[in-house]
């Protein structure tokens, strides 16, 4: 999966396709072309038909070069909005078309994030794991994970929303209405978290 991530990366800079832009104009701008989970990959492109065609013989190349199948008839378009010819697209690629709301790994994609509805079969299967002491622990450990893991990806797309404060061990109030929820409670705890630091002055070089 690393071969294909990066032929799809150079596939991005060399302009065949495009990827989702995260962030606004306030903030660094965030280019996501893709992501890997595991066997799965999970990419965001514009409906340009030359676009999906590149991605089509980038497939193809892949197979060519590996000797490994991508099974594009398991696979799924899915359109983000108003897609026009989202049959052709699917057609250019071989693959079949879904609608959001759906799941993803049994997480709700597309749905109105706002619904209790749609987080209550998730938030009843944490609530039977996570006492208030452990939600307290968990909060705090993305907390840590925010200051040190530099390079993350996910750390990347926050920071390119809300920016950064305390040197980069956390960043700016979840404030907007369209805030995601699980970002403003995690930066809540940061008054909690934050008692239970010491720093040193070190030699310049990242903790």
């Amino acid at each position: 999966m690393e071969t294909l991530s990066r032929m799809m990366t150079r596939a991005v800079e060399g302009g065949l396709f495009s990827g989702s832009q995260v962030g606004s104009l306030d903030n660094n701008l965030l280019h996501i072309s893709h992501l890997l989970f595991a066997d799965d990959t999970l990419i965001f492109s514009d409906a340009n038909p030359d676009h999906i065609l590149h991605l089509r013989i980038l497939f193809t190349s892949f197979e060519a070069i590996l000797g490994l199948k991508i099974n594009l008839c398991k696979s799924e378009m899915v359109p983000v909005g108003h897609v026009p010819d989202l049959e052709r697209l699917a057609d250019i690629m071989g693959c079949k078309t879904a609608q959001l709301p759906m799941n993803y790994f049994g997480l709700p994609l597309g749905a109105k994030f706002t619904s209790k509805a749609i987080w209550d079969p998730i938030l009843e299967k944490m609530e039977r794991k996570l006492a208030g002491w452990k939600r307290i622990a968990l909060l705090g450990k993305w907390l840590w994970h925010f200051g040190n893991e530099r390079e993350a990806l996910w750390r990347q797309v926050i920071l390119s929303k809300y920016g950064t404060l305390q040197g980069g061990w956390t960043y700016g109030d979840v404030s907007m209405p369209n805030g995601v929820s699980l970002w403003k409670n995690i930066r809540k705890d940061w008054g909690t978290f934050s008692r239970f630091l010491s720093y040193e002055v070190g030699d310049g070089t990242p903790v």
